[in-house]
C-alpha cells in the first residue's frame, strides 16, 4: 500500500478557522501522539496556540456591562433649560416684585409641564426607560409610595392629598427629572450657580434689613424682603439655605484655577456666613460648625494638628463677630430660660408630642402633613426625622435616613477615586462640598419640619449627578487605557484566565 508522504516542506500549513480555547478541545486533539504526523501536529498547534481567543459570549457582555462603568449619553438639553426656568421660577417667583407680573403667578406650573412634556420622550428615546434607577432614586420612589399609601388612612386624607398632589409629588418629579437630565458638569454647575445666586440675593438682603432694623420676627431676627422672600419667609428656611450652599461655594473656590474667580466663590461663602449670623437661627449654627470640622478634616488631612487649631479659631471668631445677643441665643439651646420668647421650651414639647404620636402610628403614621393636627397649638414638628416617623411611620424614617447616608457615602467614594488624579481633580473638591452640605443638612433639620421640602432632594440630585460623571469618567479612563494596551481586551479577568489558559496550552507545555 502506498504511503501518503508527510513531508511538512511542502504542504502548506493553513490557519484553524475558528480558534478554540483548550478547555473546548477533546482530550485527543492535543496529547502525543505515536504516529510520524507529530511534526506537523505540533506546529498544527503552535499555529492554534496563536490564534486570537475568542470572544466572551453574549450572555458574558451582558453581564460585564451592567458591572462595569458606562459613559453617559448626551441628550436632555430642552428638559434640562426647562429644569433650569422652572427652579428659577419657584426661587425668585417673578409676581412678588411686582403686581403687574400678577399674570406670573402659575409661571411655575407651566415650566414644570413643559419640562416634563420635553424630558419623557427624550428619555424613552435615549435610555428606554423614565429614569435611571440608582439607590438613591429607589429610596426616594419608596418614600413617595409611603407617602401615598397614608392618604386613606390619614386623620385628614383632604389635608393629606391636597398637600401630596399640590407639592410632594412636584418634588419627587423635579427630582427624576433632574437625575436624568444632569449628564455633564456644566449643566450641574449652573443649577449650583442659580443656587448660589439666590443665596447671595437673600443674604444681602437680610444684612441691609439687619442694618435697618427691620426685624420681621420675634423683634430681633431678619428675613429676606425682595423677591425670594415668599419662599424664605421664615429665617431658619433662609438660615438652611446659606448653611447648604456655603461649603458648596468652598468647593468651587478650591476648584477653580482662576485667582479672580476663587475671590469671586470666597466672597460668596462670607456672604453665607453673614447670612445665618442675622438669622440668629440656632440650629443652622449648629450645622454649620458641623460643616466647618468637616470642611477642615477633609481639606487639611495632611496637617490634621494645624487644621484643629484652626477650626477652634475660626469657630471663636465666628462668635465674636456675630451679633449682640447671638451667643445667649446660642445658649438657650442647653438652657431655656435664656430663650427671651420661650420658643426653645415650646419646641421640644412639640418633638415630645411628635414622638409620641409616631409610638402610637408606627406603621403607617398620622398621613402626611396631618401632624398639626395631633400637635400643641397646631404647630408642625422642629424635627424633620420625626416629622416623617410621625406622619408616614417608622419604615418611611428609614427610608428617608438610608437617602441620606446612602448619598453621602457614595460622595465620599467620588471624593476617595478623584483625590489622586490630577484631571478628575474638579470632581473631587465639588463632591466634598455636596457631602458637607448633606452633613450640615442632617445636623440643621433636626430643628426643622423640611423633609418634605425640596432642600435635600435637590441635594441629593447633585450627589448622584456627581456620581454618574465619576463613573462615566472612569469608563472613559478604562476605554483609553484598553486602545493603549490591546491585549487588556473588553475583559480584564478574561485576559487574565486567557494569559493563563495560554500559558497551559499543549504547544507550551510541548515546547
Amino acid at each position: 500500500m502506498k504511503q501518503k508522504s508527510y513531508a511538512s516542506d511542502y504542504e502548506p500549513v493553513t490557519r484553524s478557522p475558528r480558534a478554540r480555547t483548550w478547555e473546548s478541545e477533546p482530550e485527543e486533539a492535543w496529547l502525543p501522539r505515536s504516529s510520524n504526523n507529530s511534526s506537523l501536529d505540533m506546529q498544527d498547534e503552535v499555529e492554534e496556540a496563536e490564534a486570537p481567543l475568542p470572544r466572551p459570549t453574549s450572555t458574558r457582555r451582558k453581564a460585564q456591562r451592567s458591572t462595569q462603568p458606562s459613559l453617559l449619553k448626551r441628550g436632555h438639553a430642552i428638559a434640562y433649560a426647562g429644569l433650569f426656568l422652572y427652579i428659577a421660577a419657584v426661587y425668585f417667583r417673578p409676581y412678588e416684585f411686582s403686581e403687574s407680573l400678577a399674570w406670573s403667578i402659575n409661571i411655575s406650573f407651566y415650566f414644570a409641564i413643559f419640562t416634563l412634556l420635553a424630558f419623557i420622550p427624550s428619555q424613552l428615546a435615549s435610555e428606554g426607560t423614565l429614569t435611571a434607577r440608582t439607590p438613591e432614586v429607589n429610596y426616594v420612589l419608596l418614600l413617595c409610595l409611603l407617602a401615598f399609601l397614608s392618604i386613606p388612612l390619614a386623620i385628614s386624607p383632604g389635608n393629606s392629598f391636597a398637600y401630596f398632589t399640590n407639592t410632594y409629588i412636584k418634588i419627587v418629579l423635579m427630582f427624576i427629572v433632574m437625575v436624568n437630565v444632569l449628564r455633564t458638569e456644566r449643566r450641574l454647575k449652573g443649577l449650583l450657580f442659580l443656587s448660589l445666586l439666590v443665596g447671595c440675593v437673600m443674604s444681602a438682603s437680610a444684612l441691609y434689613d439687619y442694618r435697618t432694623g427691620d426685624f420681621a420676627v420675634e423683634g430681633y431676627r431678619v428675613t429676606s424682603s425682595i423677591g425670594v422672600h415668599g419662599l424664605f419667609g421664615n429665617p431658619d428656611d433662609m438660615a438652611l439655605h446659606f448653611v447648604i450652599m456655603f461649603p458648596i461655594a468652598v468647593g468651587l473656590m478650591f476648584k477653580s484655577r482662576s485667582l479672580f474667580h476663587k475671590a469671586l466663590f470666597a466672597g460668596c461663602a462670607l456672604l453665607m456666613v453673614m447670612g445665618i449670623l442675622v438669622s440668629f437661627s440656632r440650629g443652622c449654627f449648629l450645622g454649620f460648625v458641623t460643616i466647618l470640622a468637616f470642611l477642615f478634616w477633609r481639606l487639611g488631612r495632611r496637617h490634621k494638628p494645624l487644621v484643629a487649631v484652626l477650626f477652634l479659631v475660626s469657630t471663636g471668631a465666628f462668635l465674636l463677630l456675630a451679633p449682640g445677643g447671638f451667643l445667649i441665643r446660642i445658649l438657650s439651646i442647653f438652657d431655656h430660660s435664656l430663650d427671651p420668647v420661650g420658643s426653645a421650651t415650646a419646641r421640644s414639647a412639640i418633638v415630645l408630642r411628635s414622638i409620641l404620636v409616631t409610638l402610637r402610628n408606627p406603621l403607617l403614621g398620622v398621613g402626611i402633613d396631618n401632624f398639626p393636627i395631633m400637635s400643641i397649638r397646631n404647630r408642625v414638628t422642629h424635627n424633620s426625622y420625626t416629622q416623617v416617623s410621625s406622619e408616614l411611620g417608622l419604615p418611611a424614617l428609614a427610608v428617608y435616613v438610608m437617602l441620606i447616608v446612602t448619598a453621602i457615602r457614595r460622595l465620599g467614594r467620588v471624593a476617595r477615586e478623584t483625590y489622586e488624579e490630577r484631571s478628575r481633580r474638579r470632581l473631587h473638591y465639588l463632591a466634598i462640598g455636596v457631602q458637607a452640605s448633606l452633613i450640615g443638612y442632617m445636623v440643621s433639620s433636626a430643628f426643622y419640619a423640611v423633609a418634605f421640602n425640596w432642600h435635600v432632594y435637590y441635594l441629593v440630585g447633585y450627589a448622584v449627578c456627581l456620581w454618574r460623571l465619576n463613573e462615566s469618567e472612569k469608563a472613559r479612563t478604562g476605554d483609553k487605557k484598553k486602545a493603549l494596551d490591546p491585549a487588556v481586551g473588553d475583559d480584564p479577568v478574561a485576559a487574565a484566565a486567557a494569559a493563563v489558559a495560554q500559558r497551559l496550552s499543549p504547544a507550551t507545555i510541548v515546547r
